[in-house]
């Protein structure tokens, strides 16, 4: 049996160029990709996650391709309740996979 992998992601990566790097090792039937951000506009995005005065941020890449500074106070709360519900699915493995120092 094949491990299961869960790719979380704070806004879009390039799967397409992250994908072989990992099914060398695992099925790619067995890989899945969950961005926090990534399916939101830049107005959802804002709406949620802006930051506050003097708040620290995260530099994160959205789906209409620009850049974004974010609340990182709000991003890591969010995170961990992602990485609640990937484990309660059941996979052996949850990365995070971000440029940002989290």
């Amino acid at each position: 049996m094949s491990a299961s992998l869960a790719i979380l992601t704070i806004g879009i990566v390039p799967m397409q160029e992250v994908l072989p790097l990992l099914t060398e090792y695992i099925d790619e039937d067995n890989i899945s990709h969950h961005s926090l951000l990534g399916k939101l506009s830049r107005e959802e995005v804002m709406a949620e996650y802006a930051p506050e005065a003097g708040e620290d941020t995260i530099l994160t890449l959205l789906n209409d391709n620009h850049l974004a500074h974010v609340s990182r106070r709000k991003v890591e709360r969010d995170l961990q309740g992602v990485v609640e519900v990937l484990d309660n699915q059941g996979y052996d493995v949850i990365i995070l996979m971000s440029t940002a120092n989290i």
